[in-house]
């Protein structure tokens, strides 16, 4: 049934975005893979390197500037972790990783397009807030510089072609109707950047990119949609494109803008601890649970429920938490699945990121004092003494958890502190112990 209301829009390019796909290749060394089909891979065959040290080849491969590297990580795919900064990877003959650059720390609304939500700029001084256009950016300067941009444009529709981020879940007819324009939208405002941007005709880029329309099972109804899009896609690119005059840099604004609001988790991480505590002097406080007296009582309570929660972390709410919904299925990972029921569940886990079920806000970042780490128990201290405790299923997973909570403190309260010296960058670190404030050059400074 959810299969039949949802509408996956797909858009394959035969030759170039070949190389995005998760093809059983044997790989010899560590990888860095790029979503950008014109940048080849990160090789290394031997050595020691950090996250950073590659994450900063990285950045120079796609001319990212420093001022927006830190907002890019190491993925692996394989075990859907992030690495944190100061890891180490040893390289020998016998190591076989593959790693996926991307931008993790992302902020909602960042190109100030959205209706309802605060935009998000980067601070300056006021004579240099606006640039060429001061009415679009009126309390700072763009967050992405161009080449960033453009990443994460290839990025967002690798996303969105493979089903990485679920679409959001339609509650009535009139929704679903409105999530497959949506979804139209989005394939013709990539193949319009795309025959843009190589300066083809709509009609030749048809025979490079293929639309998919899943869940419609009438055949008739996928041949109607198809012509319906041809056409549209022909008076979009010769009357709006030309007419109105819009750049590319307008089209990926606008296909990341939709993004967001088709999706509603892009820019959140969801985690689910085995176990989830959040204490303050003593006194445990659980699933949304407060007013117990005795502490007792509450660690009794605190046994039963602590399990079966959900941890949320964005850019721009902080961390908030509450207990698993009942209807809420739980993650599939058996081998076995079809697609049908792949994309069934994408569209029900959907529902797990939405911010309206029940979200209790534990803190914005700059209300965290430190952070501590502990096997693979991760505790997170405010300033008030309250503390949220989460058990994770592995170590890695609960330093993958304190690098993007320490990350997004970096970005939004302090660029040259630490909450976690477990995943701080080892640059950081170094300049503490040194007694160097702010943006110093290493090499003349020691």
């Amino acid at each position: 049934m959810e299969l039949s209301r949802q509408l996956c829009g797909k858009m394959r390019r035969s030759s170039k975005r070949a190389q995005l796909s998760s093809s059983p290749t044997s790989t010899s060394g560590l990888e860095v893979h790029f979503y950008t089909p014109e940048v080849h891979q990160l090789e290394y065959f031997k050595g020691c390197y950090t996250a950073l040290e590659l994450c900063v080849d990285a950045a120079k491969k796609c001319s990212i500037s420093p001022l927006c590297h830190n907002l890019f990580a190491l993925y692996d795919e394989t075990t859907s972790l992030w690495y944190p900064p100061n890891y180490e990877f040893k390289i020998t003959d016998e190591t076989s990783v593959k790693l996926h650059y991307r931008m993790r720390f992302y902020f909602r609304n960042w190109h100030g397009t959205t209706e309802g939500e605060s935009p998000v700029w980067r601070h300056c001084i006021s004579k240099l807030r606006g640039g060429l256009s001061p009415q679009k950016t009126p309390e700072g300067t763009p967050l992405l510089d161009a080449a960033s941009l453009n990443y994460l444009f290839a990025q967002g529709q690798y996303d969105f072609q493979t089903g990485v981020v679920p679409l959001r879940v339609s509650h009535s007819e009139a929704e679903q109707h409105e999530i497959e324009n949506e979804c139209l939208g989005m394939a013709v405002l990539a193949i319009t950047h795309y025959t843009t941007n190589m300066d083809t005709t709509s009609p030749t880029a048809s025979h490079e990119i293929r639309y998919h329309t899943a869940g419609m099972r009438n055949v008739l109804t996928r041949i109607r949609i198809n012509n319906v899009f041809k056409k549209f896609l022909s008076e979009f690119k010769r009357r709006t494109m030309k007419d109105s005059k819009i750049t590319l840099y307008d089209l990926k604004i606008k296909y990341l803008a939709t993004l967001e609001g088709l999706t509603g988790s892009l820019g959140s991480e969801l985690f689910e601890p085995i176990s989830l505590s959040v204490v303050q002097e003593g006194d445990l406080c659980n699933g949304g649970y407060y007013g117990f007296s005795n502490q007792s009582q509450e660690q009794s309570l605190n046994m039963k429920t602590s399990h079966d929660m959900h941890v949320l972390v964005t850019g721009t709410t902080g961390i908030s938490w509450r207990k698993k919904p009942a209807t809420s299925p739980g993650i599939g990972k058996e081998k076995g699945k079809s697609k049908k029921n792949k994309l069934d569940g994408r569209q029900k886990n959907a529902k797990k990121v939405d911010v309206n079920e029940g979200w209790v806000a534990f803190c914005d970042f700059h209300e965290i004092t430190h952070t501590a780490i502990k096997e693979a128990t991760v505790t997170i201290s405010r300033q008030d003494n309250k503390r949220m405790e989460l058990h994770m299923a592995s170590r890695g997973e609960a330093l993958s958890f304190a690098a993007l909570v320490d990350g997004y403190f970096r970005l939004t309260v302090d660029a040259h502190h630490f909450l976690c010296k477990e995943v701080a960058p080892a640059s950081v670190v170094h300049n503490i112990n040194n007694g160097c404030h702010g943006p110093i050059w290493l090499v003349p400074a020691v």
